[in-house]
Parts: structure tokens; C-alpha cells; sequence
């Protein structure tokens, strides 16, 4: 054999062994993965023919308030009945034949798309939204995905929202203007093809305004680990900003949704603003959490970051805190959250201060709904809407509340009555 042979020989084997170790590593899944969900829809208002009875809230109610129990206090603890509620409804079936359906892609509103009608309230602007719509959609998942959390997040349905999937009822939440997550993990299939099917049902006197309908803000995929974060499991709280210890209180609600009880580390790191090579401004000691197989449990952390960058309205600087979950050297589970560090102060005759300068609140009543484009999510009038504001040196907005039944004992939530 020729030596140069023998010597290039062993040297690309081991360049060939380096390749593929790197490519492995680069094509490890993440621990979460994040899918926007708003292409390939069918829709359809109307139900059915036959029996609704089965279809109101105050049927599913019993089946639907478990699922959203993340959202309710502590001691509510709801279980889910035995059935399956939509069992005979044609429109929640795999089945059924939806092609004859409209194609849209989300966020959608169709209430705005008329028509007027005058002898309609002038406060929801004469336009029909109240009454049930469906919407139905056919996917996959890859096969990796066999042991991983399947969850729905819906970042706005307007409103009753009830969801089934592969003909089994998977959850809802009835209020339209807050997220929720539903776990789908139980109903979903690998290999075969996936139906999800939503029913909304805006009653006609859900407002004084034009409230909207369908599923009108964006809605995705979230695959996660056994172990993983729990739905809006991250809250930051910044401590000191001015003064002579500036801290990030950092709290992480875990969800184990895997057989066994686990221990694992929780995990916290700070970059700071607008950084071109971003490094940890701070970083936590590991918090070592053990959760109950099906049960959640907090980890909390309190990072010192001195000589902070403060937020204000001209200039919002933000924090990014990257949480990790750790088991031995595996990542189980991601999350990046961002906030800012600020002082807020009222003063008797300086009026609001903030970070210690004088500053005026200057607001409008502003609604959820973009005019005559509905209230379907649309970033490019969103985004013209804000520079307007901007132009009229708004920096404040007052947003319309929901009050709660005064006589309502068992109403605890900060969200509506679903009692």
C-alpha cells in the first residue's frame, strides 16, 4: 500500500466519526417544540340536524371544567366524569366527510363578514355573532413523537369553546377573551391520520360590544417531555431595581405527566438586553424539585443582576430568562420568558414616577376588535394601529373588565363564572 494511504487512511475515518457526531448532535430534538397551528382549517357554522341538548355548556360543563383546572383555584380539584359527551355528533366524528367545508386559515372572524343588519344592537355593530360554528382540522405527527405531551394551546376562541379529538372529547374553556392549553396526549395517533374538531357558541348577549367569533388569535402545537413546564408555569418578579441589591425572583411550576415520581434541577439564566454576543448577566444554583407522577410541584430562585438597565417607555429594555429542567445530562424541558426591571411610584404631589421621573398617563379605551376587520389577529394592523398611538403619545390603555357576580360565594376565579 502506498504510505501516503496508510497515513490519510485513519485521518478520515476520524474526520468522518467528527462529522457524524456533529451532525447527530445537531439533529437531537428539542426538548420543546413549538408549531403554529393556523393553516388547513374547514369551517362550517351551524350544527348539525338532530339533538344540541348534548352540545350546550351546561351539559359539558362537568366534562370540560378538569381540563382547565391549571386556570382555577387550588381546591376546586374537578374530575372528569365517565362518557364521552359528542359521542353521536356527526361534526366531532372522524367519519365525517368535512370537504364540502370551507378552507380558511387562522386567526378568523367570521362574524365580520356580515351582513349588517339594522334592526341589530348598534353597540355590537349589527353584525350576527352569536350562534354555533365549527371548525375542523386533519394532521400527523411525525414518529418521533410516540411518548412526547401532545398539547393544544388556543390563544383565543370566541367562545363555549368544546374540543374533540379522534372523536373523543378532549376538554374545552367557555370564556373567549383568555388563552388555555388542553392536553390531547391521550387521544392522539402516531401513525394514523389526527381529527381535530372546535364548536363555539357566542350567546347573543355575551357583550356591549362587537365581541367577535371563531378562533380569532393564533393557535398551536406544543410537544414537550413527560416532565416539562407547566401551561404559564414561569412568573418573574423583579425586586430593588434602584437600590443597592437589584434581584429576579424566578418561580418554576413543573407538571410530571409520566408514571413514577421524578427528581430533577431546575435551572435559570439572565441575558441581558440587546446583547450582540448575549451572555448570562447571572445565573442560579440548580433547585432540586421532586414531583408525584401526575402532579405538579414549584422550584423558586432569586438572582442577583446588578446595576440593572431599566425599563421605560422610551426605551423598553427587557431581560431574557432561559429556564431549564435538568435530569442528569439530559435537558427535559426549555422555556425563555421576558421581563424588565422598573420603578413605580405614586407621589401625593409629584404625581406617577417612574424609575424617579415624573410621567403622565396618557390612554384611550381601546378594544380587542381591529374595526372593520373584525377581531381576527392581524399583525400589520396591529402594528399600524401602535404607531398611531405612539404618534398621540399614548402610553397607557384602558382595557374593559369583567365584573364578577357580587352574591357569587363560589366564583373565586379572576376570570368569569363558570359556575
Amino acid at each position: 500500500m502506498d504510505p501516503t494511504l496508510r497515513t490519510i487512511g485513519p485521518l478520515l475515518v476520524a474526520v468522518f466519526i467528527l462529522l457524524s457526531s456533529r451532525l447527530a448532535i445537531a439533529t437531537e430534538p428539542e426538548p420543546r417544540e413549538t408549531v403554529l397551528f393556523n393553516a388547513g382549517w374547514r369551517f362550517q357554522s351551524g350544527d348539525p340536524d338532530g339533538p344540541r341538548d348534548s352540545l350546550d355548556y351546561a351539559h359539558l360543563r362537568s366534562w370540560l371544567l378538569p381540563s382547565g383546572d391549571a386556570c382555577l383555584p387550588a381546591e376546586a380539584g374537578h374530575h372528569r366524569p365517565d362518557g364521552n359527551p359528542g359521542q353521536d355528533v356527526p361534526y366531532a366524528q372522524n367519519a365525517f366527510d368535512d370537504r364540502a367545508w370551507r378552507q380558511v386559515d387562522l386567526p378568523h372572524d367570521w362574524a365580520i363578514e356580515g351582513p349588517f343588519v339594522q334592526d341589530f344592537p348598534s353597540a355590537t355593530g349589527k353584525l350576527r355573532y352569536w350562534g354555533p360554528a365549527w371548525y375542523r382540522k386533519h394532521f400527523l405527527l411525525e414518529p418521533g413523537d410516540e411518548g412526547r405531551r401532545i398539547l393544544l394551546q388556543i390563544d383565543g376562541a370566541m367562545s363555549y369553546a368544546a374540543v374533540w379529538l379522534n372523536g373523543h372529547f378532549v376538554g374545552g374553556w367557555p370564556y373567549g377573551y383568555t388563552s388555555f392549553q388542553l392536553d390531547l396526549t391521550p387521544f392522539v395517533r402516531i401513525d394514523a391520520d389526527n381529527v381535530l374538531a372546535i364548536r363555539l357558541n357566542t350567546p347573543p348577549d355575551a357583550s356591549r360590544w362587537y365581541p367577535g367569533a371563531g378562533l380569532y388569535r393564533n393557535v398551536w402545537l406544543l410537544k414537550t417531555s413527560p416532565i416539562h413546564v407547566a401551561p404559564w408555569g414561569v412568573q418573574i418578579a423583579a425586586f430593588d431595581a434602584a437600590g443597592a441589591r437589584p434581584t429576579a425572583q424566578v418561580k418554576v411550576t413543573v407538571q410530571n405527566d409520566s408514571a413514577a415520581t421524578q427528581t430533577f434541577e431546575v435551572r435559570t439564566r439572565l441575558f441581558a438586553p440587546d446583547m450582540p454576543n448575549p451572555h448570562a448577566v447571572a445565573e442560579s444554583e440548580p433547585v432540586q424539585v421532586t414531583v408525584e407522577a401526575g402532579r405538579h410541584a414549584a422550584g423558586e430562585m432569586s438572582l442577583d443582576v446588578p446595576h440593572p438597565q431599566l425599563w421605560s417607555t422610551q426605551h423598553p429594555q427587557l431581560y431574557r430568562a432561559v429556564i431549564t429542567l435538568e435530569q442528569g445530562h439530559q435537558i427535559l424541558d426549555r422555556q425563555e420568558a421576558s421581563f424588565g426591571f422598573r420603578v413605580a411610584q405614586f407621589d401625593p404631589e409629584k404625581g406617577f414616577l417612574l424609575n424617579g421621573k415624573p410621567i403622565k398617563l396618557n390612554g384611550v379605551c381601546l378594544y380587542g376588535d381591529l374595526g372593520a376587520l373584525g377581531i381576527a389577529l392581524n399583525v400589520s394592523a396591529l402594528r399600524r394601529r401602535l404607531e398611531l398611538l405612539r404618534e398621540m403619545e399614548c402610553n397607557a390603555s384602558l382595557q374593559p373588565t369583567i365584573r364578577r357576580p357580587q352574591n357569587c360565594s363560589t366564583c373565586r376565579t379572576r376570570w368569569a363564572c363558570l359556575y
